[in-house]
């Protein structure tokens, strides 16, 4: 049998079935897209063989394309820093083949392994010197563990306690500035600005100024993400849709995800429920529309896929109610029709869709004139403003947790205070059947006497 396999391999090889080697590109399935070498084009047999140099090279570049693109140019940048670290600053190889010179002299440095001394001195010249980030730190930090790998180094060394605490203090301190400048910085959109939007973007007159009015509207009332409403196609340079580039991190709203119910009179007179695509709306009249259904495929809170419903219902323009966002979607559906897997906001058979650029530029607009802050007016003002007219008209902090679909409680940083809700929190504090003295007073006779029984039992 093994001379068999070694027969084998030895006809492949001569017959350069196995060439992989330098400039050789994998597909991520595995496939060989080109073939070259570093070497002579021929096979040398026995103890030269350079069969193991191009087995390593493949396993390299494998690696190295399971990466994504976005991905590899940040390890890129984060390792070129790096390099560029060890070798002007410290005079040492990135790769730890050999020191710099002080390191042999000095006692104190001699008592940290050297590995561990070059990179908290890294992180600390990215902070002192370079002046960045803390989540770029991370990043760069990231970017250098995935390179030393590529290179044969043994990165155990990343898990000394210095490092790891100096990567947490790091991560906290992220956090609590980004925590900061949410809660600081960004504004709440409120119904009349979602409207104000609204009519700014079709006043475009565009099928994209529609699209972006829609997106806006539903952002605002379901509290949507961006890649909820607005596609991105992962590869800008096709300029078109396509269902082969969709992949797991498709989140928007697809044609074939959206139905309009209308309340039509069937042959026997009687009020029906039909369930219509978008496609075939304008087949039906407005009149008889009740409401929207559609499903997010998935999110960012739903990474399985298993979608998440909405039901819309319709209400007309009032008093009480600013626009009539189900009647903006049939509008929509008449005027684009899109189908299939083509986004719900996309046009011309979902070869066009709206330009995320474009929408922040006119949430920024429409910012400036109406007083807002413009400087932190994006897309997740509308989400932000969902949440806080929730808040503000007393849904309880569960619901809109469950309707935003956070995991957490982060959403509570969007629940900024309206006139509404300081005057909630005003009258119940000021009201003083909510907490009487004999309350306080109940509580700590109750807390002394069972102290007074432990002392008694102790004793």
């Amino acid at each position: 049998m093994i001379i068999i396999i070694y027969s084998t391999l030895i006809f492949l090889l001569k017959n350069k079935m196995f060439l992989l080697v330098k400039g050789t590109r994998i597909h991520p399935l595995g496939m060989v897209l080109g073939f070259h070498t570093n070497q002579n084009s021929d096979f040398v047999v026995g103890n030269n063989s350079n069969f193991k140099m191009i087995l390593i090279e493949n396993a390299r570049y494998r690696s190295l394309f399971s990466v994504k693109a976005a991905t590899q140019e940040q390890y890129r940048a984060g390792w070129n820093a790096y390099s560029n670290f060890c070798s002007n600053v410290l005079g040492c190889c990135p790769q730890f083949k050999f020191t710099f010179e002080e390191w042999d002299d000095n006692i104190h440095l001699r008592g940290i392994s050297f590995q561990v001394t070059v990179m908290t001195a890294f992180i600390e010249f990215l902070i002192i010197t370079e002046a960045k980030s803390f989540q770029l730190i991370c990043s760069y930090l990231s970017a250098v563990r995935w390179n030393l790998i590529q290179c044969g180094v043994n990165v155990e060394f990343l898990q000394d306690p210095l490092i790891k605490s100096n990567r947490a203090a790091l991560m906290k301190l992220h956090t609590h500035v980004k925590s900061y400048k949410l809660e600081d910085s960004r504004f709440p959109a409120t119904p009349l600005f979602v409207k104000e939007l609204a009519l700014h973007l079709l006043s475009w007159g565009t099928l994209e100024g529609a699209a972006l009015s829609l997106g806006a509207m539903l952002a605002f009332v379901c509290l949507l993400r961006r890649s909820e409403y607005l596609y991105k196609c992962p590869s800008e340079a096709s300029g078109s849709y396509d269902e082969e580039v969709e992949g797991e991190d498709y989140h928007t709203i697809r044609a074939q995800d959206v139905l309009f119910e209308f309340l039509e009179l069937n042959d026997n007179g009687v009020r029906t429920s039909v369930f219509v695509h978008p496609s075939n709306a304008y087949l039906h009249s407005s009149d008889d529309l009740v409401a929207l259904d559609f499903v997010i495929p998935s999110s960012k809170t739903d990474q399985a896929g298993v979608g998440m419903p909405f039901h819309v219902s319709r209400m007309k323009v009032s008093k009480t109610v600013v626009f009539d966002v189900v009647f903006v979607a049939y509008h929509w559906s008449v005027l684009s029709r899109p189908s299939g897997k083509s986004p719900f906001l996309s046009w011309d058979n979902g070869s066009k869709w709206p330009s995320y650029r474009k929408f922040n530029a006119a949430i920024k607009v429409v910012a400036g004139n109406m007083g807002f802050p413009t400087k932190y007016a994006t897309t997740h003002v509308l989400r932000i403003g969902g949440a806080t007219t929730m808040s503000a008209a007393g849904i309880s902090d569960h619901i809109i947790m469950i309707y935003g679909r956070w995991k957490s409680l982060a959403f509570l940083l969007y629940a900024r205070k309206s006139r509404a809700t300081s005057n909630m929190v005003t009258a119940s504090i000021l009201n003083p059947s909510n907490l009487t003295s004999s309350d306080v007073t109940r509580s700590y006779r109750h807390g002394s006497q069972f102290l007074e029984k432990l002392n008694s039992v102790a004793g």
